[in-house]
């Protein structure tokens, strides 16, 4: 008898995904640490840009976990900017472990990292802390911007 039960499973691409671009063994966009897909014909029109679950880096093969997504989100966002803009991309180079933190919804958190893991209540306030300032930095910490 268990009073939790916890299911995991990882992401899974949709069929439509790889319709005309490059992907990955298991079905995700196959991107460039540009952020950019990889067409299949060399004459593509304009180029598409993916990041977060639907994408893997080309040479850095990553869990499909939220902190990666995130994490290449600003340069996703700033390589859209300078391709609009005719500048030049910015390159990702995407971390190579992470620390999971996983909300129990008791005021308790369980910690993972590599092959560590713990499970306490201060973790939560860890956790709730790194997301309130992560979310800090899109909202209130985003600089002025003049009125078009």
């Amino acid at each position: 008898r268990c009073l939790v039960h916890i299911w995991c499973t990882e992401g899974s691409p949709q069929s439509w995904v790889s319709s005309g671009l490059r992907t990955d063994q298991q079905g995700f966009l196959l991107v460039d640490q540009h952020m950019r897909c990889h067409p299949l014909t060399s004459h593509a029109d304009a180029p598409i840009f993916a990041g977060g679950d639907i994408a893997s880096i080309d040479g850095h093969p990553r869990p499909k976990a939220g902190v990666f997504a995130v994490m290449a989100g600003m340069t996703l966002w700033l390589n859209l900017r300078a391709t609009l803009r005719g500048e030049k991309l910015v390159t990702y180079w995407p971390q190579v472990s992470f620390l999971g933190l996983l909300n129990l919804g008791d005021g308790s958190c369980i910690a993972s990292k590599g092959t560590l893991a713990m499970h306490a209540e201060w973790l939560w306030a860890l956790k709730d802390w790194i997301d309130r300032r992560w979310m800090w930095n899109y909202s209130e910490g985003l600089p002025e911007m003049p009125t078009a």
